[in-house]
């Protein structure tokens, strides 16, 4: 089951309506706006509500989150955007977060964030 624990979120306007995104990720638009983020995108956070357009989205940028995945996930696996704002396993974008819990498509997970790392190789 799902939980969410000591979230960092912001709130700004819902630049689209977002009113069926709750837990998926999105980007801040440069008109200053909340927007489903789109896969191998950068993404900014996790919508923790629904807004419509133009209202408060609060956007969880940091801590523990429920997140929409879209893709079969397993725990421990890094996690990068997909289709339709859900998150899908690592292959070469940019890391959102690490799975809590392991889920199939369309299933919502607990997820460590950490938006915004690109990953890279490390050698001995």
């Amino acid at each position: 089951m799902a939980t969410e624990a000591i979230l960092q979120t912001i709130s700004l306007p819902a630049g689209a309506d977002l009113s069926s995104s709750q837990f998926c990720a999105v980007f801040i638009d440069t008109d200053g706006t909340a927007k489903l983020a789109a896969e191998d995108k950068n993404a900014d956070g996790i919508l923790q509500n629904n807004p419509k357009q133009g209202q408060a989205a609060s956007v969880a940028v940091l801590g523990i989150s429920k997140v929409k995945i879209g893709d079969t996930v397993t725990v421990g696996q890094s996690l990068e955007m997909g289709t339709g704002g859900g998150l899908v396993p690592y292959n070469d974008a940019v890391v959102i977060g690490k799975a809590l819990e392991g889920g199939a498509s369309g299933n919502i997970i607990t997820v460590l964030l950490f938006p915004g790392a690109k990953a890279v190789a490390v050698y001995a």
